[in-house]
């Protein structure tokens, strides 16, 4: 509340805001009408919007370089803690449950693949700070970064982070250039869903694909749960079962997941598109095709415009949406509040409208 009066008082609240996010927020809100969880669905509206408005304040009152810097000494921190933990082995660090690999490491996170997932995008910040040598920071710092990230990111036996940190450091490299940077413009969103209906609907060729590089074919029982939630949509398309309601214990969730899927109910689908479906329906999903679609067309119109100031600023943020739109075939980090990776979509999506507006 604090911070949204600061932003009025300050004339921030205009239109070089993306209010795509706030609009969701208003909407998950709306959706306690029709909510199966109500006490839920309003609990997690208010952490939403605490969560998206202080992303907005950040990128309203930080400049681009301020929040880079902010973002590798944070980065730093996780990794050097990360590392200091390992290095005495302290009980907390091991994936206890985890059977298929000796001595996981999940770190001070719940899950190993919270680990590789921050140890990605600290390797990715690292890189990008390597890369632009001019920077003011002490050159020893996103080296130490990209290294300590590197080793804990193998250390976490985690194959979907390994993707996700070869991803993007083919991003933070390529997108230096002008012509990739084009191309890549113009081919998010065909790839994107191609790669939802591929990984949800998971046909027999992509099967054989998995079992021939050793992996399971149900994704670590990712497909089992897709499956239940795609019949959950059917059965309620158009407006969902209302945001952070469907994850609860009700008649639902029991009815369409857990029938099918024998463990605990899981506390989200790991896939963030399929998690949109489920909470918004098909009106949140139209919102987010409209953001993705915003962000596609900045990308391109300041891609256009040679400004050396801003060019190292639109590869980061190229490479972090791509990196986080392909997170969420698998995970499920999109309008998810008090969510590190969340608050940084935010940040950057309205960071990119001003230096689009700097373009003009």
């Amino acid at each position: 509340l604090i911070l949204i009066v600061l932003m009025i008082k300050n004339k921030q609240i205009n239109k070089d805001i993306n209010i795509t996010f706030l609009l969701l927020c208003v909407f998950s809100f709306i959706s306690v009408i029709w909510s199966i969880s109500p006490k839920d669905t309003i609990k997690g509206s208010i952490l939403l919007v605490g969560t998206t408005i202080l992303a907005m304040y950040i990128s309203k009152n930080y400049e681009k370089e301020e929040i880079m810097k902010s973002l590798l000494i944070w980065f730093f921190a996780l990794v050097v803690i990360n590392v200091v933990l390992v290095v005495f082995k302290f009980d907390i660090i091991y994936q206890i449950e985890e059977t298929r690999y000796n001595n996981a490491i999940k770190g001070i996170f719940k899950h190993r693949n919270t680990l590789g997932l921050y140890m990605s995008m600290a390797i990715g910040v690292g890189l990008w700070f390597i890369l632009q040598n001019k920077e003011k920071v002490n050159k020893y710092i996103p080296i130490a970064t990209v290294i300590g990230g590197g080793i804990l990111l193998y250390l976490s036996k985690s194959m979907t982070s390994l993707l996700l940190g070869i991803l993007i450091i083919f991003l933070i490299y390529f997108t230096r250039y002008k012509k990739f940077n084009t191309i890549l413009c113009y081919s998010i969103i065909p790839l994107m869903i191609v790669g939802v209906l591929v990984l949800v609907f998971t046909p027999n060729w992509f099967k054989e694909i998995l079992e021939s590089l050793g992996r399971n074919s149900t994704l670590t029982g990712r497909s089992v749960i897709w499956a239940g939630v795609i019949a959950a949509i059917v059965y309620k398309p158009l407006l969902g079962y209302g945001f952070g309601a469907f994850w609860t214990v009700n008649p639902h969730s029991v009815l369409f997941v857990l029938s099918e899927y024998k463990y605990e109910l899981p506390v989200n689908s790991h896939n963030g598109y399929v998690d949109l479906l489920i909470e918004f329906g098909v009106v949140g999903v139209i919102a987010i095709i409209i953001w993705i679609a915003y962000m596609v067309k900045k990308l391109k119109e300041t891609t256009k415009v040679n400004l050396n100031k801003n060019n190292k600023y639109i590869g980061y943020i190229m490479s972090y949406f791509i990196f986080i739109l392909v997170f969420n075939l698998v995970e499920s980090s999109l309008m998810k509040p008090c969510n590190s990776s969340y608050i940084l979509l935010v940040v950057f999506t309205n960071m990119l409208s001003r230096i689009s507006k700097e373009s003009i």
